[in-house]
């Protein structure tokens, strides 16, 4: 029985992280926002991102800025952690991010899910 035990331990906390990157592969790829195609966001296996957003206030010169960071996920929730120690919040589900804003942004290569018929 001390035997197993140990081996139990170690099959379970095996599965727990396989778990955990497994999630954080399903999401990583570049999502393009929905209402400016210019504006994208690349999620990398090992954990960083690339965002190209628009400046605010614009800036007509040099209308983009790149921003680069880390990123954890917790559940449907991501966090971006800019290189500066900002931070970002949003979610992703089913192959779309939605950003602080509430905005969609759709993964590349995939279908932009069918809007919810309103009442």
């Amino acid at each position: 029985m001390r035997k197993i035990f140990p081996v139990f331990i170690a099959l379970l906390l095996l599965a727990v992280f396989s778990g955990a990157a497994h999630s954080q592969s399903q999401v990583t790829g570049t999502y393009i926002n929905s209402g400016d195609s210019k504006e994208y966001l690349t999620l990398y296996p090992n954990g960083t991102f690339f965002l190209k957003q628009r400046k605010v206030p614009q800036d007509m010169e040099h209308p983009f800025e790149d921003l680069t960071g880390t990123y954890k996920m917790n559940g449907n929730a991501i966090t971006l952690e800019l290189a500066d120690g900002g931070e970002a919040e949003g979610k992703i589900k089913d192959n779309v991010f939605e950003d602080g804003q509430s905005k969609p942004w759709v993964k590349q290569g995939t279908a932009k899910p069918a809007a919810k018929p309103s009442k």
